[in-house]
C-alpha cells in the first residue's frame, strides 16, 4: 500500500512538472518581431513568407543573417533587408537611408522610400542593390537606417567586401588621338 501511494505521488508530481514547463514555455514564447525589434537583418536570399512556428522563423533569421556583404560578378552588392519594428509602423511609407561610417562620422550615401501595404506591419522586407557608381566602396563600413517621420525604427551596421579598383599607372593617349582626327 505504501508503494502505491509513492507511485501516485511521483506520477502526480511528474504531471504537475510537465504542466508547469508547458505554461512556462508558452510564457517565454516570443514573436520574431519582439526578438529582432529595432534591427535590420541583412540576408542574401529573400526570407520565406511562411514558417511553421515563431521559433522556426527566429532560427532561420539567425542562421541567414550577415554583417558582411560580398560583391557579385558585376562588382555591385545585392542583398535583402528585413526591418523589424518595436511597434506597428502606423504609416504606408518609410525611408531607408545608407550612411558611410568608415571614417567616424555619418556621410549620407543613398536613400529610397519603401512602401508597405499594411500600416500595422512590424516587419518589412526589401531587395537592395548598391553600386560602385553611386559611391559605395569595397571593404568599407556602412549603416542602414529605416526611418518613418524622422524617427529611427531600425538600424544595422555592415560592411561591403569586394575587390578594390586597381590602377596600373599606365595612361593610353592613343584613344584620344584617334577620336581627334
Amino acid at each position: 500500500m505504501y508503494k502505491g501511494r509513492l507511485r501516485n505521488r511521483k506520477a502526480l508530481l511528474t504531471v504537475v512538472l510537465f504542466v508547469l514547463l508547458f505554461l512556462i514555455s508558452i510564457a517565454w514564447a516570443r514573436n520574431p518581431e519582439d526578438v529582432f525589434a529595432g534591427r535590420v537583418i541583412i540576408t542574401y536570399k529573400p526570407v520565406p513568407t511562411y514558417f511553421k512556428s515563431a521559433a522556426a522563423m527566429i532560427s532561420y533569421v539567425n542562421s541567414h543573417s550577415i554583417s558582411i556583404v560580398d560583391e557579385n560578378e558585376k562588382h555591385d552588392w545585392e542583398f535583402e533587408i528585413l526591418s523589424f519594428f518595436k511597434r506597428p509602423l502606423g504609416d504606408f511609407e518609410t525611408q531607408v537611408v545608407f550612411y558611410d561610417i568608415e571614417k567616424g562620422g555619418e556621410k549620407l550615401m543613398s536613400s529610397f522610400t519603401m512602401y508597405v501595404q499594411n500600416r500595422d506591419a512590424r516587419v518589412v522586407g526589401q531587395k537592395v542593390l548598391l553600386k560602385r557608381a553611386d559611391g559605395f566602396q569595397p571593404n568599407w563600413r556602412y549603416s542602414v537606417i529605416v526611418k518613418s517621420r524622422q524617427k529611427v525604427l531600425a538600424e544595422k551596421a555592415f560592411a561591403l567586401r569586394g575587390t578594390p579598383v586597381r590602377y596600373d599607372g599606365v595612361v593610353d593617349f592613343t584613344k584620344d588621338e584617334k577620336g581627334a582626327k
